[in-house]
Parts: structure tokens; sequence; C-alpha cells
């Protein structure tokens, strides 16, 4: 990669299993500064997108390779500050709209 481009985002050789289940298996991807992309996680359920997610936020570990959120790992709370989640159910309290 050049040292110019500054990656956002690294997954080397992820892996991750729940219960012997394998969910991902040797996942690599990156995404750099300023790429004029749209990405999008698609798949049936329990592919395994839910899980990636959770593990660019930090709130799950994988069980083999790499992640890393803006050249740090993604489970320290200073480096997801800049990263914007909407989660898959939402529930307000009452009174909010």
């Amino acid at each position: 990669m050049n040292d110019s481009v500054k990656s956002v985002l690294d997954f080397k050789h992820v892996g991750k299993s729940f219960k012997q289940k394998n969910v991902l298996g040797d996942m690599t991807f990156s995404i750099s500064e300023n790429e004029n992309k749209i990405i999008a996680l698609l798949g049936a359920n329990g592919a395994g997108k839910t899980t990636t997610i959770n593990m660019i936020l930090g709130r799950q570990i994988p069980d083999q390779g790499s992640i890393t959120l803006f050249g740090m790992n993604p489970t320290i709370p200073e480096v997801r500050q800049c990263v914007g989640s909407t989660p898959q159910n939402v529930e307000f309290p009452d009174g909010i709209k």
C-alpha cells in the first residue's frame, strides 16, 4: 500500500466462531481514507454481517486475525469517536420522539 494513503479500516485474515460454528473465516479487506466508494455488507441471515460490524466497533473480538480502525485497536473507546452506527434494534425511552 502507498505510504501516503492512510487506512481507515483493515481486516486481516479475521475469523470468528460461536459455539464451534464458524461465522467468519479468513476475511481480509481494507478501506482507505478518501476512497470514493460505497461499502455494503450483503449476505443471508447468519452470514456474519452483524458480527463484522460488532468487531469494527470493538464490541466483539476476532478469534483469529487482526482488525485496525484508524491504525489502532477498535476496542479502545477513543478510537471509535469518529465512527457512527445505528443499532439493528433501536429502542428509545418513552417520551422521546
